[in-house]
């Protein structure tokens, strides 16, 4: 076949030979049936897929590696159906941001304008781009302009690049595009705003936005708020992850694309929720009247909270509003009376915003305990030996201040000072317990204000953290907040229950402090004459 098809030279004789001759019918029959069968191997006319050719109809003449937005086809199927079956050919225009994001081509050779020339819609090939940031891993267009510009977001995946900013030599492969509307996880660190108020304020946070995998800060100056709603009124944690998504954005007076949050992983402040009343049933002694609200003689009200319940004790001369069902609403309520729309409970305090001031607080006890009425006000040295079970065979015989009661100023009571509820131990020391519900993220929870208001500035100390499902996840005190490490991240919402420590403002440094048999004595006498025994 080789002899055969053998060229020959200028003043040779011409001796075409019958297999010669057959071969040249051969390709032309070929030929004919492949302009004829509109089902045959595409492979035979497109050779390389990705490389098509491209009329210059940006109004200018374009250099190699220009990049032009594809307007659509230059010879279309009503136009010649057999030429567009045949071969992709496009128009190339100036490109426009979001029209031809990802919808672009890279010009091979210079082409005058009106002229075509070929132009790569696909596959790996040397290009000059614009690089804003030496971290970006991507390239696409920029509107009305004619060369590739770096970004975290485009159609061009960035192979390899040269070193530094502006025009630089890369190697970028072509047809990756992906839609902008697609979420996906960024860190957040939150620099402007407020975490709200309960039942007053809503959450104001904004955030800077990161790349979780590079760290990049990828919105501008200006922090963003989420898009997705927060619920209103309600005391926010402030968030350390999210969700983003790019978008177009107008630049400088021109469409770009920009990042844009969609939500940030913040949570309410746990300890909001852990007391919230959610219903209240109140005996006979309430003065109720069955149901009916008004003045009366003081009584007891059993409290659903949110994780247990609580009774309280009200002394004479309490407004309360009982009923079958009580739902606490956002609210406030005078001096002197409570009510039913807008009471809340705390059940460190043991106090109740919809009762008054005037007459005394009311006490309070678990459910379990039944018994009310003990004296208020009163309290043992720290350190005082419990009163219970001993020689002298005295008893605390109340619920309410005792040996294990610690009362101290507390600049959110209406009276001044607060009662807190410690263990015997060789430090004086407050314990707290958060209950949560968050998803498995790293995040961070605030501490209640109170709390750190009482304790020594640097004491407070995570003692246990129990998950309700089997995950792992470390928890430490860092300034007024619990920070939540998860070994793995998901969106499934765990509880955890996490208890705090902390060592009481003034008392740093004391442990197992000496005492004679003097100050036992004296300390025996304080204790049976606050718990006498009836």
């Amino acid at each position: 076949m080789a002899d055969e098809l053998k060229k020959v030279k200028r003043g040779d004789p011409l001796v075409i030979p019958a297999a010669t001759f057959n071969a040249f019918v051969d390709a032309a029959f070929d030929y004919r049936r492949r302009q004829r069968d509109v089902t045959r191997d595409a492979s035979h006319t497109f050779r390389q897929l990705g490389i098509i050719p491209i009329r210059n109809d940006t109004g200018e003449d374009l250099d190699r590696f220009s990049a032009v937005g594809i307007a659509g086809p230059i010879i279309g199927p009503d136009d010649n159906p057999d030429e567009f079956k045949n071969r992709a050919m496009a128009s190339g225009i100036k490109p426009i941001v979001p029209d031809h994001r990802g919808r672009f081509a890279v010009m091979l050779e210079p082409v005058k304008d009106g002229k075509v020339a070929m132009g790569c819609v696909s596959g790996v090939i040397p290009c000059r781009i614009n690089v804003d940031e030496e971290t970006h891993l991507r390239a696409d267009i920029e509107h009305d302009e004619t060369i590739l510009l770096t970004g975290h977001h485009g159609g061009a995946e960035i192979l390899w690049k040269e070193e530094g900013k502006g025009i630089k030599w890369s190697i970028i492969k072509v047809g990756i595009a992906e839609p902008l509307a697609i979420t996906f996880d960024v860190k957040l660190v939150q620099r402007y705003g407020e975490a709200g108020e309960n039942c007053k304020k809503d959450c104001t946070y904004t955030y800077d936005i990161y790349d979780i995998h590079t760290d990049e800060k990828l919105n501008d100056d200006d922090p963003q708020a989420p898009i997705d709603p927060r619920p209103e009124k309600t005391q926010m944690i402030v968030a350390t992850r999210g969700t983003a998504f790019w978008t177009v954005k107008e630049v400088d007076g021109k469409p770009a694309i920009a990042v844009q949050l969609e939500e940030a992983f913040e949570e309410p402040t746990p300890r909001k929720q852990q007391y919230v009343v959610t219903g209240i049933s109140c005996d006979e002694g309430s003065g109720s009247g069955g149901g009916t609200a008004g003045h009366g003689s003081g009584g007891c009200c059993d409290f659903t909270l949110k994780y247990h319940t609580a009774k309280v004790c009200y002394p004479p001369g309490t407004k309360i509003e009982p009923g079958p069902t009580f739902t606490v609403r956002c609210g406030s309520s005078s001096s002197g009376s409570s009510s039913g729309s807008g009471s809340s409970f705390d059940s460190s305090s043991g106090s109740s915003s919809g009762s008054s001031g005037s007459s005394g607080s009311p006490s309070s006890s678990d459910s379990s305990s039944g018994s009310s009425g003990s004296p208020s006000g009163s309290s043992s040295p720290s350190g005082s030996p419990p009163p219970s079970s001993g020689p002298s065979g005295s008893s605390s015989g109340g619920s309410g201040s005792d040996k294990s009661t610690a009362i101290v100023p507390a600049s959110w009571s209406p009276t001044g000072y607060t009662a807190l509820f410690v263990e015997e131990s060789p430090e004086v020391r407050f314990n707290d317990v958060m209950v949560v519900e968050v998803p498995a993220r790293d995040t961070r929870l605030s501490i209640d204000p109170r709390f750190l208001e009482v304790c020594a500035p640097g004491s407070l100390e995570v003692t246990a953290c129990q998950p309700d499902a089997p995950v792992l996840v470390g928890a430490r005190v860092d300034g007024g907040e619990v920070v939540l490490q998860f070994a793995q991240q998901s969106a499934a919402v765990v509880r955890l229950v996490i208890s705090l420590t902390g060592i009481r403002k003034g008392f740093s440094g004391l442990r197992f402090p000496d005492r004679t048999q003097r100050q036992f004595e004296a300390n025996e006498r304080f204790i049976r004459s606050a718990y006498p025994h009836d």
